[in-house]
């Protein structure tokens, strides 16, 4: 039976990892880590803080929240956008 490394070492689709730098549950070396088992997927990484947006602390939901994320929606939905629109290439099993 395949597992979580084997799943994540062949999925080949583009990624969009969107880190930040004071994000306590997932902070930038555990990301790396992560993103490191997609051998194969086209990754995207995007790394924000406090400081390029202009406030005081952004934590892990911090980009959800409108006040504060709400300027960089745009660009992550043109990057979902181009993915759905790519066409997806069948493999043979």
């Amino acid at each position: 039976m395949e597992g979580n490394a084997e799943r994540c070492a062949r999925f080949d689709r583009p990624l969009l990892a969107i880190g930040v730098s004071d994000d306590a549950l997932a902070p930038p070396p555990s990301v790396d880590d992560l993103l490191a088992r997609f051998e194969t997927a086209p990754i995207e990484r995007v790394q924000v803080g406090p400081e390029e947006l202009g406030v005081e602390r952004v934590g892990h939901f911090g980009l959800f929240r409108p006040e504060i994320g709400e300027s960089s929606w745009p660009e992550w939905l043109a990057f979902a956008r181009r993915q759905a629109s790519a066409p997806l290439l069948r493999r043979s099993a």
